[in-house]
């Protein structure tokens, strides 16, 4: 797309709202009518500018990419190092150590209580 200043555009857009308006067989139009149709070619004006540049960009940095992308392909890769892994165990997140707790004898469980043996 070829750069188009904003007055151009705004221009081209002026005069198709204009003829649009003819079209409609409407006697000319007012000075209210022509002012909105100013803003509004404006405000278009400018929104379509801001696409284009958008567009623009996105084209560029396409562009950076590839060209970017050929010339590493030139380039020997480089070796990454591998990380040495510890060969130390890894503490347990417990704090206290398990403890295997001696069972009752039987004859303190079968007692009940209150009662002399």
């Amino acid at each position: 797309m070829k750069k188009e200043k904003k007055k151009e555009i705004r221009n081209k857009i002026e005069e198709s709202l204009t003829s649009t308006l003819s079209s409609l067989e409407v006697p000319s139009p007012s000075r209210k009518t022509k002012k909105l149709i100013s803003k509004t070619s404006k405000k278009f004006t400018s929104r379509i500018k801001e696409d284009v540049k958008k567009q623009t960009k996105k084209v560029e940095k396409a562009v950076k990419k590839v060209v970017k992308a050929g010339s590493r392909k030139d380039k020997p890769k480089k070796t990454v190092a591998k990380k040495k892994t510890s060969t130390r165990k890894k503490k347990s997140n417990r704090s206290l150590p398990k403890v295997n707790l001696p069972t009752p004898p039987a004859a303190l469980t079968t007692a009940k209580l209150g009662e002399k043996e």
